[in-house]
C-alpha cells in the first residue's frame, strides 16, 4: 500500500492514560439488540439513565431492547473537525435495523475525511462483510480507504471463532479484534485453536485485496461496572504474548473489576498501528 501524505490521526496522552484508545465518539446509532455474553452488562445501555433524552424507549430493565434509531443529523460531525482524529463509531453500525443506504452514507463521510481514522467495531461480522461488499460494488472499488478500520468484539474463544473468519474475509486496511470485555482465554496467534491456524494460514498465502496483514490491532480489557465479571490475568498475559510474537500491536485498556488501571505485569501496553500517534500532554502553565 502506498505511503500516505496525510498526517497521522491523534489520540491525546490524557485519554491514553485513562486507557481510552479513541479521541472522539461518533454516535451514529442509538440502541441495539443483545446478541452474546458481552452484552449482558453493556455499558452503553447502562448509560440510559444519564442519556434519557437520547435513549428513551431503547432500554428495558437496564438492557437494550432491540429498538434502534439511526441518527442522520450526526453524519456531518467529522467533516467539521480539521484536526486528524481517531473516532470510535457507536453503537453497532451493522445492526440489522441500520439500512445499507445509511451505512453507505457513513462510509462516504469516512472516505471524504482521510485525515481522520475511524474504528468501526461490530458483533455482526457477517452483515459487516456483506454491507462492505455492497458499498464497494456500488463505488466500483475493491477496497476501503486506509483510514477505515473494521473490527469485531471477541469476548471469548467461541465468539472469536464465530466472528473473526468473516472479519478476515472483509476487505479492510486494518482489521481490529476487541477482546473486551474479556470473558475467557482467546487463542489468535499461538496455533492452539483452529481459528489461530486459519489466521496463520491466511497470513502465509496470497493476501486478499492486496492487504499486507490479516490482523492489524488487538484491544484487550476487563469488564467494569455493576455485576462485572473478573478477567483472569493469565488470559490477558497469553493474548499479550501472542500479539508480541506475531508482531501485532496490543492495547491493554483496563483490568475492569479485578483492579484499577491498565498496568499488566508492571508495564503498560498501549500500542497502536503506525498510522496513529499519541499527542504528548501539554506542559503545565506556571
Amino acid at each position: 500500500m502506498a505511503k500516505s501524505d496525510t498526517p497521522p490521526a491523534v489520540v491525546s496522552a490524557e485519554r491514553i492514560e485513562k486507557g481510552l484508545w479513541w479521541e472522539r465518539p461518533w454516535s451514529l446509532v442509538d440502541g441495539c439488540t443483545p446478541v452474546s455474553e458481552a452484552c449482558d452488562h453493556c455499558w452503553s445501555a447502562r448509560g440510559a439513565a444519564r442519556w434519557t433524552h437520547r435513549l428513551s424507549g431503547l432500554t428495558t430493565d437496564g438492557k437494550f431492547n432491540g429498538q434502534v434509531r439511526i441518527m442522520p443529523d450526526r453524519l456531518e460531525i467529522p467533516l467539521k473537525r480539521r484536526k486528524p482524529t481517531v473516532w470510535a463509531v457507536w453503537n453497532d453500525l451493522f445492526h440489522q435495523a441500520v439500512t445499507l443506504e445509511f451505512i453507505s452514507k457513513a462510509m462516504d463521510v469516512m472516505t471524504a475525511t482521510p485525515r481522520h481514522t475511524y474504528v468501526v467495531l461490530t458483533k455482526r461480522a457477517v452483515r459487516m462483510r456483506w454491507a462492505v461488499e455492497q458499498v464497494l460494488m456500488a463505488n466500483h472499488s475493491d477496497r476501503l480507504p486506509a483510514n477505515i478500520w473494521l473490527g469485531v468484539t471477541a469476548e471469548n474463544q467461541a465468539r472469536a471463532a464465530e466472528r473473526i473468519p468473516a472479519l478476515l474475509a472483509t476487505p479492510a486496511a486494518v482489521r481490529v479484534i476487541s477482546v473486551e470485555p474479556m470473558l475467557g482465554g482467546v487463542s489468535l496467534f499461538d496455533g492452539a485453536s483452529s481459528l489461530a491456524k486459519d489466521i496463520e494460514c491466511r497470513a502465509r498465502t496470497e493476501k486478499p485485496y492486496g492487504f499486507k496483514q490479516q490482523i492489524g490491532w488487538v484491544i484487550c480489557g476487563g469488564e467494569s461496572g455493576g455485576g462485572a465479571r473478573p478477567m483472569d490475568p493469565d488470559w490477558a498475559r497469553s493474548l499479550r504474548d501472542q500479539c508480541n510474537a506475531a508482531g501485532v500491536p496490543f492495547f491493554f485498556k483496563q483490568w475492569g473489576k479485578r483492579a484499577a488501571g491498565h498496568v499488566l505485569d508492571g508495564q503498560t501496553h498501549l500500542e497502536f498501528p503506525a498510522t496513529v500517534e499519541i499527542a504528548e500532554a501539554a506542559e503545565p502553565k506556571e
